[in-house]
Parts: C-alpha cells; structure tokens; sequence
C-alpha cells in the first residue's frame, strides 16, 4: 500500500474537520503505512480506541462496509484524491499556467453578480433604507501602528494642549500618522483589520470584494467575501473550503468544488472574513480552527480579516494587525457631499458649516456610525444642536446596540451589568474624572471605579483575584465590545469622544441630584457642555438656573466700582429707545466696555441710538490705539466712523460738536506730512474733547480703569450671563416665572436684583 503525504492528508483533514485525534490515525494508517496495533502505540492510546475514531473518520468520509473492506475504500478514495491533486498540480505549468488567468475571469464573472448583491449596498443604521456603496464610500485611513500597543507615557499625550482649555479639537488631535488603507493592502498579503463598534470594518471589506470583482484591485484574484458569523452557524460538518465552492456554486460555476481549490492552491484568491469575534460563543472556538486550519492549508493566498480587538489568543503569527482611524475632516466632508449630493448640494454645504461651528459635534463626525445618525438629523430636522441630548442618547445606543448579540458566560457579574448598570457605570466614571480633570486615565485607575461598582453587584466575586479579573474583562467588554472607552495608548484610556465624557458627566450630576457640584465650577469654560446638557436632561430646569444666576449676582457684589458700572448699564438700557430687551441693550454696551469686537458694516441692523454709540466708541477706541502706533488705515477709519455717526439723526449740538472735530483733523492724503505733526501735538487733546462729548451727550466713553482682577471677574460674569441666556433659548425646560425673572435680570446690579425679588 502506497504511503500518502502527510501534508495532503492534514489538508484532507482539515476539510473533513477531523478531530486531532482522528487526524493523527489518518496519518499513522495512511502516511505510515502502520496497522492498528502500531498506530495504537504509536499514539499511546487503546486498540479499541483506535478503532472507535476510525469509525467516527468512516462516518465522516460517508465510507460503508465492514471491518477492512471500509478501510480499503477509504484508501481508494484518499488515493484518488491524491493523484487528482497531483495531476492539478502537475499541470499548472503547461496547461493551468495557460488557462488559470481564464478561471479566475471566468469565476469573477460568474460572482460578480453574488458580490454586488452582497457587498454593493449598505444599509443606514436602523431604517429601511440603503444605499449604494459606490456613492457613499469614503476612502479609508489607517493607524499601521495599533494605537492601544503604543507605549507612551500619559505626560506624552498631554503635551499638545492646555489642560484649562481642553475642547473637542484638542481631544481629537491627540491622535498618530494615518496612512491610505489601499496602499496597505498593496504591501501585505494577510491582513486583520481592527477597529470599534461602527468604525467601517465591514463597508471596507466590501469595496475591497467590489473593486477585486471589476478588476480594479488585485486583478490576479478571485474575491471571496464571507461573513463568519453565518459561516458559523452552518452544520459543523462543512468545512470553510466546501463554503467557498457552495458560495462558487450557487453562482454558476461548473465544478465549484474543483476549480476553487485550485484557485486556492494558486494563491489566486482574496478572502475576506468579516467579522472575526461577532461569532457567537458557543461557536467560537470551533470556527476560530476552521479558519487557523485553512489559512495553513492555502497560505499563499491573500486573506483579510476584520475583528474589534486584538488580543494575543486569537492571534495570527504572519499577519500585520492594522486599525482603522477616525474620520479626519476631509473625510467627514467628502462623506457629507456624497450622502446630500445624492438629494441636495446645498443642504451638504450647510451641514458641513453647522459642522464647522460646533466643535462637540463634529468631533463626533470623526464616528462613521455617528456621522452617518448626523446626516439623518440634520436630514430629519435641518440643524444640529450639541446641546440636545438626544444626539448623544442615540449615539450611545447605536453603539451599544453593536453589542447586541453578545452573549455573557452565566452566572457571572456580567448578567447583572444590565443596559442602564452599565451607563450608571460610565456616568460615575465620567463625573469622577471630569472634577479631577482627567481626561486621559490610566487603567489601573478606571478598573478601581469598576471594581468600586461592579463589587456592590449580585453575583460579585469576594475573591480579590477574581474581583480584579471581573473588572479588567468589563474594561474590554466596554471598550471593544460598546466602543465608549478608548485605549490611547498601552494602559491609558479615555472616552471615545469628548462629547460621550460630558453627557455621562451630566447624566450622573442629574441622577445624583448633585446640582451644587455643577454650579460650583459654573465659571470653568471646561465645564460650560456639561452645564448645557445637565439642564437639557432636567425635566425641570428651574433650581440650576437660579442657583446659577444667584452665585453670578454675587460674584462682585462687594466691589463698589464693578456694582456701579452695572448700574450704568441699566441707566443705558432705560435711557435707549429700542425694540429689544433691556438685557440685550445692558449686554450691548457691556460687550463695548471690554472691548469685544463688532463689525461696524454689521451695525446698520441696530436701533439708532446703539448705532451712534458705536460710531463713537470706534472712534475713541482707535483714537487710543494711534496713542501707541502710526497707522494709516486707522485714521481712514476714523473718518469713516466720523462721517457714518454724522450721517446718523443725532441731537443738533451733538452733531454740530462732532462737525467742529471733524475739521479739526487734518486730512492725512492730502497733507501726510503735516497730518503726523498734527497728531503729535493735539491727538491726545482731540481725543480727550471726542471722550467729553460722548460722556455729556451719550453717557458713554467712561474710563473704568478696571484692574487685572476686576477684568477676569468682568469676564466670568459675562460668560456666565451669556450661558443662562444660552440655556432659555435652548433645549432646557423651565417654568415660566423663572425663565422671565432671569431674562429681566441678566446684567443688573445686585441692589436692583434684590429690590425686584
């Protein structure tokens, strides 16, 4: 009897899905040439054990008969299956050599279709709708490096932004060198593909199978696209290699079985396994050797494999590991302009510039998950508001909604860490860290917090070891599984957005009714997502907003000179005859006094009265500027504003004084010269009448000589003022009596406060 190679009969093996068992007797009897009693010592097993596999490899061969005539058959049919293998081979390099560039484009023809039908659309999020994955596809960047491997010290990711001024652009430029996806497939043959729930995993693995099928990629290959959760659930009896010729088969390719192994046996097919740890539990193991067992057995081919982590038990030694990266915002531009220019080009341009504005959400546009629920919104409702809470709640469970089908061992702390537990979890986390500061955190650090919680839970370990181990599998199950936490670095992490760090923050400040905290770091910029989003989530705003408004009333209420210029804000706000507020007009000149800037072009849109005032106060404001340089442009624009205030309906003796300025300047185009000397020797004194008239006719241009200290409290107060007023005309519901008393307050002085209240 002739002896077969062992490496044929591990391949034959693998197909049949031997156990290694009954892979070892296959290969003792037939590769050998050993009887049972050998093979039984061989093996240091039984003879009746030997004989009981060699029935179970009969039944899976589908071999009949009895005793030797079974295992003469199954010698006849593993010979000739060798010699079938040997004359494919054998021919390869007269005959295939010729035709194999015809089968791969006669089996790309033939699936063609099959892959456009299962890779050519995607569908959007939870609705009914799909698209065509050529009009909406974004070209993918990678990290060549997996972030969560790199070792850097939490110093080293601090070192680009200032801790008091932390803001989405700074959390998202924390961040590595990407690289083109597609050139990467061009260096490596065998890649896994990693990256979070939503990242665009499998929308890449599709356009790679689409552009392979037309021949625009990798035009030597024949792809083959295979989601590795439905792989698993087929009878354990077929192997990935009769997967692919029933995939081949049900395309319409005459002897499927044939021609895709010897396509495989030519390296001459691109395999995509979508989806590596979706695989249900129970089926995991199982199909984590399908695969290992095929890509031995047909190593030459090109294989790409996509997961959400990489761990080390389910690694694969020839294999780069690479990881898809967020969204740079070019890339959230060509995805906006493609998703809106299939309807309205001028709605993309429009999301794209709400985008622009608000930094909070388009640092969640960097998610193709989240970019794609923008897109519906702002479909949906023709704008984006950060402040809403409902964008983050929906985002939050798209993620979550990933991690659906995962299903946790029993009777463990896992069935206990319900949907809501789980962001109870987050939201004490969040809040803990965002008082501290910390928007990075070392995992030692989180896995306390869990461990914290998770230890007051039914089913908990009481074992510290276990306990330990319990929280170290919540932080992955967190982080790969849901997406929220991020690895930055090894052993550092952070929430995956900015944005989620901020919501779950104000969720645990509401659920722990812990207002006081909130109002406490009220003059935080840092802090101002937080505040909006904790009053969105309040079903009644009323106590945040007053205890706000009382601790900003008293943030000067001892400093007399602070209190009078309120006080002449308000005498403004009377005095002005306008269509707005009171509050408005005090903000108006409040904003003047600290010198914010407005557009004098812009200005015409004001009633008259705050018109003038602001001709006037440019003109002093760059009368004080030529104090300290020689500018021509800023003289122009003197006149400018002269000649705007004079053209204005103002009182005859203010308009007459203004005329005799006006001719006291010379004119600097025609007379440069002489208007340098001029300026020498009266600008200080025309600046001071121009500051006397506004003072007697405006009562404006006071010179408040406000210290360093009073600046810095004059600018909490405007920025807290500016956040009440963000909060009335925002998703924030109050009572109506509160939301009056605040508007009617806003930028009063502490003595009128009180006498109203």
């Amino acid at each position: 009897m002739m002896s077969l190679p062992s490496e044929f009969l591990t391949r034959i093996a693998y197909e049949k899905q031997l156990s290694p068992t009954e892979e070892d007797i296959l290969i003792e009897l037939f590769g050998r040439n050993k009887n049972r009693v050998q093979v039984a010592q061989a093996l240091d097993i039984s003879e009746s054990s030997v004989s009981t596999h060699l029935t179970g490899i009969y039944n899976k061969f589908n071999i009949s008969g009895k005793g030797p005539v079974k295992e003469r058959r199954l010698q006849e049919h593993l010979s000739e299956r060798y010699w079938r293998s040997q004359l494919t081979t054998d021919s390869s390099s007269n005959v295939v050599e010729n035709n194999l560039e015809t089968l791969v484009e006669e089996v790309r023809e033939k699936t063609h279709a099959s892959i456009q039908e299962r890779c050519g659309t995607i569908q959007v999020l939870n609705t009914t709708k799909s698209l065509t994955l050529g009009d909406i596809y974004t070209h993918v960047q990678i990290f060549e490096t997996i972030p969560s491997r790199r070792r850097l010290e939490l110093v080293e990711l601090l070192q680009d932004f200032k801790q008091s001024e932390f803001s989405p652009v700074e959390f998202s430029r924390v961040t590595q060198e990407r690289v083109p996806g597609l050139d990467l497939l061009r260096r490596y043959s065998k890649l896994i593909v990693l990256g979070k729930p939503g990242a665009g995993k499998t929308t890449f693995l599709k356009y790679l199978a689409l552009q392979c099928s037309q021949g625009q990629l990798l035009s030597q290959q024949v792809p083959v696209f295979i989601t590795l959760r439905n792989f698993a659930e087929v009878q354990e009896q077929q192997s990935l290699l009769d997967y692919i010729a029933q995939q081949f088969l049900q395309s319409g390719v005459k002897d499927a079985a044939v021609k895709g192994e010897q396509l495989l046996n030519q390296g001459r097919v691109l395999l995509l396994l979508d989806g590596l740890d979706e695989v249900k539990p129970k089926d995991k193991l199982l199909t984590w050797q399908r695969v290992v067992k095929f890509i031995k057995n047909f190593n030459n081919n090109n294989f790409i494999i996509t997961r959400q982590m990489a761990t080390l038990e389910s690694s694969f030694g020839d294999f780069k590991e690479i990881e898809i990266a967020p969204l740079d915002y070019l890339q959230i531009q060509t995805f906006s302009r493609n998703w809106f220019n299939l309807k309205d080009s001028v709605k993309a341009e429009a999301f794209i510039e709400q985008l622009t504005v608000n930094q909070h959400i388009k640092e969640l546009a960097s998610h193709p998950l989240l970019l794609t629920l923008l897109c519906l919104e702002f479909e949906h409702r023709g704008k984006l508001n950060s402040n809403s809470c409902d964008v983050y709640e929906e985002g939050i469970e798209l993620l979550e909604q990933r991690n659906a089908g995962f299903v946790f061992p029993s009777n463990t702390v896992y069935e206990n860490l319900t949907k809501k537990r789980n962001q109870d979890l987050l939201s004490q986390i969040a809040l803990t860290t965002f008082e501290q500061g910390h928007y990075f955190f070392r995992h030692t650090e989180i896995e306390e917090y869990i461990g914290d919680y998770i230890g007051n839970l039914p089913n908990a370990q009481i074992d510290p070891e276990l306990l330990q181990l319990d929280r170290k599998r919540v932080l992955q199950l967190i982080e790969g599984q849901q997406g929220l936490l991020r690895e930055r670095a090894q052993g550092i992490y952070s929430f995956s957005h900015l944005a989620f760090h901020e919501y779950f923050a104000a969720r645990e400040i509401v659920l722990a009714s812990n207002l006081e905290t909130l109002v406490n770091q009220v003059t935080e910029k840092r802090w101002r997502q937080v505040f909006l989003l904790t009053a969105s989530m309040l079903r009644n705003a009323d106590e945040l907003l007053k205890l706000t408004k009382a601790k900003i009333d008293r943030l000067f209420a001892e400093d007399i000179q602070l209190q009078q210029f309120l006080i002449w804000l308000n005498q403004k706000s009377i005095a002005v005859k306008t269509y707005q507020q009171p509050a408005a007009v005090r903000a108006f000149y409040f904003f003047r006094v600290l010198n914010i800037d407005l557009d004098l072009d812009v200005d015409l849109n004001l009633d008259l009265t705050r018109a003038i005032d602001l001709c006037l106060y440019l003109c002093l404001d760059l009368s004080l500027c030529l104090d300290f340089c020689l500018d021509s442009n800023l003289d122009r624009t003197i006149d400018r504003a002269l000649e705007r205030a004079l053209a204005l309906n103002l009182d005859p003796e203010l308009k007459q004084a203004l005329q005799q300025l006006k001719e006291q300047r010379l004119n600097y185009e025609e007379q440069p010269e002489q208007f340098q000397q001029w300026r020498q020797t009266n600008g200080q004194a025309w600046t001071e009448q121009l500051r006397a008239l506004m003072i007697k006719y405006r009562n404006i241009g006071h010179d408040w000589q406000f210290t360093d200290q009073q600046k810095e409290l004059l600018w909490q107060y405007y920025y807290v003022n500016q956040l009440l007023s963000d909060c009335l005309h925002n998703d924030c519901y109050l009572s109506r009596e509160v939301r009056e008393e605040i508007e009617e307050t806003l930028f009063l002085p502490i003595a009128e406060i009180e006498e109203i209240q």
